[in-house]
């Protein structure tokens, strides 16, 4: 589907219970390039505990500049339809939702279509899958929506360094003292290998002593910078939930919102610390570390700095390509694990009957079960992509092994020039998998923090 990256960042996740409706209008606002727009709506519309009916959104869709009608309509129009619009579906619990189908596209011979789900994520479903929630086909249509790429500078990772609750200088830092202690730590390695080429033995006492100080200050320089710059991301994660927990707080006691969205708005400050902690400790820092590496390899032999580059290239693909699915995952198992727990306590509360409770507790204990289901296969669709991460990091060190040795056997390279660009290459690939994990955390985390940074 055309533009199917660009229409992911468009999605919103609905705060409470009952919002999904406003959700959906936020999606297509951010849709439209409106993305303040959709903020502000997300966050000040108030929603009752009835929700919003189908015509009570063509209302507010109209107050939005958006045209749109109440419809009914089948498959074959869906299909072709070259405008997003919203559905009334049914979710697992039975109740009223409301959904964005943005289009339909053909894959092995069949429809799918990429569905925004406010309670979960946004995903491709199958159209069997469709039919199965979207029972009455009811939907709001939209005359013309456009969609309207803002550019590079509204890309939802990028607000992460909109965030005006640390100074900017302490962003630098991180990446920079991660560097400088690998850098250390490579410079320990060959020292070490030196003295075992080289005999210590032979030595003088004096410059044996002066060796293992040198080794020390080293080694306590290497801990002393990785202290402090665990101290600086623990400042930034204080810094960044107080800038928002703040600021939800007197949003709450201003405007009033129910358990639910407060407890949906606590967690989503945690999944903004996250992205940013990932953002700055994991992308930044290891990015900026793996560059260094290959601009190093491309430098001393253009051939296996390809080969790495390539590499690189693949699995940025890949774990881009996968990271909306795991997502999607997660959240859908959040929100049925949260929906089986409330409902949990709900009939704990309203026990009356002992006689119902054993076989009521039943059927809630097989949504536990259930819930645990999911969480495995979710754990287990995670692990088998790790593997991949793994085998395609073990095909890029092979590969420059192979080359490397060609090199020898031609008298090109020596053995040592052979080693270093085999562990370099290892380097990068250790590192690589790391980075492609954290991924879905910044997309989530930063989506997120688009919405409460105006608060």
């Amino acid at each position: 589907m055309k533009n199917s990256r660009a229409i992911y960042n468009t999605f919103v996740s609905q705060t409470g219970p009952y919002d999904c409706g406003i959700a959906c209008l936020g999606m297509l606002l951010n849709y439209a390039g409106r993305y303040i727009d959709a903020d502000k709506l997300i966050l000040d519309y108030p929603v009752s505990e009835n929700g919003l009916s189908l015509l009570e959104l063509r209302n507010i869709a109209r107050d939005l500049q958006f045209a749109s009608r109440c419809v009914t309509m089948d498959l074959t129009f869906l299909r072709a339809a070259k405008t997003p619009c919203i559905l009334h579906t049914i979710n697992h619990t039975g109740a009223n939702h409301f959904v964005v189908c943005f289009g339909a596209e053909m894959r092995s011979g069949s429809y799918r279509y990429l569905i925004g789900d406010p309670a979960t994520q946004m995903r491709f479903i199958s159209e069997k899958d469709l039919v199965e929630i979207w029972p009455g086909f009811a939907a709001l249509y939209f005359d013309l929506v456009k969609l309207n790429l803002c550019g590079i500078k509204h890309h939802p990772w990028l607000i992460l360094l909109k965030i005006k609750a640390f100074r900017k200088a302490l962003l630098i830092s991180i990446p920079f003292l991660s560097t400088c202690s690998t850098i250390l730590g490579i410079a320990l390695s060959w020292m070490l290998q030196r003295g075992i080429n080289d005999s210590l033995a032979d030595k003088k006492n004096s410059i044996v002593i002066a060796v293992v100080l040198l080794l020390l200050f080293m080694m306590l320089f290497k801990s002393l910078l990785s202290h402090v710059r665990q101290h600086i991301l623990i400042m930034l994660n204080g810094a960044v939930r107080d800038r928002f927990t703040g600021s939800f707080i007197r949003k709450v006691l201003s405007a009033g919102f129910n358990e639910d969205t407060i407890k949906k708005g606590v967690a989503d400050i945690q999944k903004i610390q996250n992205a940013l902690s990932a953002f700055f400790a994991v992308l930044m820092s290891e990015g900026c570390i793996i560059s260094m590496t290959v601009a190093a390899l491309w430098y001393f032999d253009p051939a296996v700095g390809l080969i790495n580059t390539t590499y690189l290239v693949l699995i940025t693909l890949l774990a881009f390509r996968s990271s909306p699915e795991f997502a999607y995952q997660q959240a859908a198992l959040s929100e049925l694990s949260a929906s089986a727990e409330n409902a949990l306590f709900r009939t704990i509360r309203s026990f009356t009957d002992v006689t119902d409770r054993a076989g009521t507790l039943q059927i809630h204990l097989q949504n536990q079960m259930n819930c645990l289901g999911r969480a495995k296969a979710l754990a287990l669709a995670i692990s088998r992509s790790h593997l991949w991460y793994e085998w395609m990091g073990t095909v890029n060190v092979i590969a420059v092994f192979i080359f490397c040795l060609y090199n020898i056997r031609h008298q090109a390279i020596s053995y040592n020039t052979l080693m270093a660009e085999v562990i370099l290459s290892y380097f990068v690939s250790a590192l690589m998998p790391k980075v492609c994990n954290v991924f879905s955390v910044i997309s989530e985390g930063s989506r997120l923090a688009r919405r409460y940074l105006n608060i």
